[in-house]
């Protein structure tokens, strides 16, 4: 109930902060069009023989460097000795910690002064392309582009008003509901990489003590459950309150999982905040789920996840993390304009399963969701995802 208020609240309050956000946006993008340079556009892609060093811009959120990935896995298939650097966030370096694909890389905390000394070390590195993969109107992405760039070519996608300051912007059109993914992977463009050699499934790297970690879990979890049983995820966590679908819908679903679905044992995720409700889940039930260790980090998590036969979850970064490891994945959204378009789970006909409300997943059944689960399961013996 406490959540549903909250939500309710949300609802008040978001279109007014909206209008502030765009209308302050509006003036510093025309306080900014007046100091960035504005290059002479190309219309076709460089030499990639002339390509050696290149930066990413990804310090934004868990799901948009989920979907980031195959770029990565791309650009190393395709060009093998090319360096990556990549400047990313605190909230989603976890990701990429470890990743082989990528030389060296950057966090941008938004704290001036620590910010200022990694800038200046960035710039020094003179790189060949700089990538900037924040798909919005960003000032903060233009400068960072322009100031790292220094005598370098710069590239762009969905930037409405500010593409006019990079050598090379592809638009994005949001009103045909492009998924992220696909819209990420059109930024590789500019280095001649066509759509036949597109990575849309790219894993995770893990250090050797998670690999052992995860490892380790997964024969317990198979000890626990017996050896013939796969496992699907439950992952009841999502990263807002309009997002949450609720400790009785989430218990009705695991309980229609042991009688739809005998042969999968599931396997409940959950981050700290919402462990307490993750056990009255598990509770009172005749064959209860499995449940995840407490403090579990995310790419354990992700580790995990890529062992599943299929997820279950609100719309979450795991989503994403899920497909990349070719993870069938049942995803709850609400009907907001082009969220469930955009960041649906990629490359299925089916798992969508979405609301009434816009604000809200709260009528989705549990019902629907397990018809929708089976569906996808059947789906996975015929296909490969």
């Amino acid at each position: 109930m406490a959540k549903q208020n909250t939500n309710a609240l949300v609802r008040i309050i978001r279109p007014i902060i909206k209008s502030a956000e765009i209308a302050l946006k509006n003036f510093v993008v025309f306080a900014g069009s007046l100091f960035f340079e504005r290059p002479r556009q190309r219309s076709g892609p460089l030499d990639p023989a002339g390509v050696s060093r290149i930066l990413l811009l990804r310090y934004d959120k868990l799901g948009d460097m989920a979907v980031s990935i195959p770029v990565l896995e791309t650009i190393k298939k395709t060009l093998p000795l090319v360096q990556i650097d990549i400047l990313a966030s605190e909230r989603n370096v976890a990701l990429i910690e470890y990743d082989r694909r990528i030389s060296t890389i950057f966090l941008y905390r938004k704290k001036p002064l620590v910010d200022f000394v990694t800038l200046r070390n960035i710039r020094k590195r003179k790189y060949d392309l700089v990538m900037d993969l924040i798909c919005h109107d960003s000032v903060t992405s233009v400068f960072l582009s322009q100031y790292l760039g220094r005598g370098c070519l710069r590239s762009a996608l969905g930037k409405r008003k500010l593409g006019g300051f990079y050598h090379f912007h592809h638009e994005v059109d949001v009103t045909l509901g492009e998924h992220m993914l696909d819209v990420t992977l059109r930024s590789l463009w500019p280095l001649g990489i066509g759509e036949a050699d597109l990575c849309f499934r790219a894993p995770l790297h893990f250090d050797s003590g998670t690999e052992t970690r995860i490892e380790e879990l997964m024969q317990s979890f198979r000890k626990e459950a017996g050896q013939s049983r796969k496992f699907i995820g439950v992952n009841i966590s999502a990263g807002a309150p309009n997002r949450w679908w609720g400790e009785e819908n989430f218990r009705e679903l695991v309980k229609l999982l042991a009688r739809e679905a005998p042969e999968f044992r599931p396997l409940v995720f959950c981050v700290p905040h919402d462990r307490q409700a993750a056990l009255r889940i598990c509770q009172r039930i005749e064959n209860p789920p499995l449940l995840i260790p407490a403090g579990l980090d995310i790419m354990t998590a992700a580790g995990l996840i890529s062992h599943r036969s299929a997820l279950v979850t609100p719309d979450t970064s795991l989503t994403h993390i899920a497909r990349n490891f070719g993870v069938p994945v049942v995803g709850l959204y609400s009907k907001h304009t082009r969220n469930p378009e955009q960041w649906r789970p990629h490359g299925q006909s089916r798992g969508l399963v979405q609301g009434a409300h816009e604000d809200d997943i709260f009528d989705i059944t549990p019902e629907r969701v397990i018809e929708e689960t089976l569906v996808v399961l059947e789906q996975m013996k015929h296909v490969a995802i």
